[in-house]
């Protein structure tokens, strides 16, 4: 339905009705949400509208976003795989998302969601970082929700922050393209990752190897294990 329609249903808060805005033509269906009302009133707009999004997933939920730090959307994509096994279910997030404190990829890793990280380091080195900084996410190939929200309670509470919820065949060829660029990342340089492997075993009888560490590459897409 429409942002429209969303309003008139009661399904975004009377809080945020200005913030909503009807995008496109009106068979569209697009919502766009801001943080803006959040850090008085602590309501979790986005992240309860995010939570929705993938809630009626019945085939694919894709995401690719920068940093994820929000307990309570990372344990709904636990609860959803644990649900839904067959579930084409995979999260695509920045190398700094690894090993960074509060990032949920190894709450998500332990309940069976498939992790990769955009890798472009041994180690994360900023200067180096050609940050995966999308944030989206499709689901069954048909519904999109991307802006500059990453999936953190800074965003949602802290910071002014946008999403845009798109669905309806008006807005099919948008969701689409989303979509391509998600499988375009998820495969990226991975052709490369087994060649890297020789390259670097070769080089460990090399006095000199360890001063190498970081090491920079092309970037590759790898899961925890790689």
């Amino acid at each position: 339905m429409t942002a429209r329609g969303w309003l008139g249903r009661g399904l975004v808060p009377a809080a945020l009705a200005g913030c909503a805005l009807l995008v496109g033509p009106a068979v569209a269906e697009t919502e766009v949400l801001f943080t803006s009302a959040n850090m008085k009133d602590r309501r979790a707009v986005i992240a309860d509208r995010i939570l929705d999004a993938f809630a009626g997933a019945r085939h694919s939920v894709h995401v690719a976003v920068a940093h994820f730090d929000y307990r309570r959307i990372a344990e709904g994509l636990v609860k959803l795989r644990k649900e839904r096994p067959k579930l084409d279910l995979r999260v695509l997030l920045d190398l700094g998302e690894y090993a960074a404190r509060d990032s949920k990829s190894t709450l998500l890793e332990r309940g069976g969601v498939e992790v990769r990280y955009k890798t472009y380091s041994m180690r994360y080195h900023h200067p180096m970082a050609r940050l995966m900084h999308h944030k989206f996410i499709v689901v069954d190939g048909a519904r999109l929700a991307t802006g500059s929200y990453n999936w953190s309670e800074t965003a949602e509470f802290s910071n002014y922050e946008n999403a845009v919820f798109m669905d309806g065949p008006e807005n099919s060829d948008v969701v689409a393209d989303y979509e391509t660029e998600f499988e375009r990342m998820w495969e990226l340089g991975r052709e490369r990752y087994q060649p890297f492997l020789a390259r670097l075993s070769a080089g460990r009888g090399n006095e000199d190897y360890r001063r190498w560490i970081p090491i920079h590459f092309s970037p590759m897409t790898l899961d925890r294990k790689e």
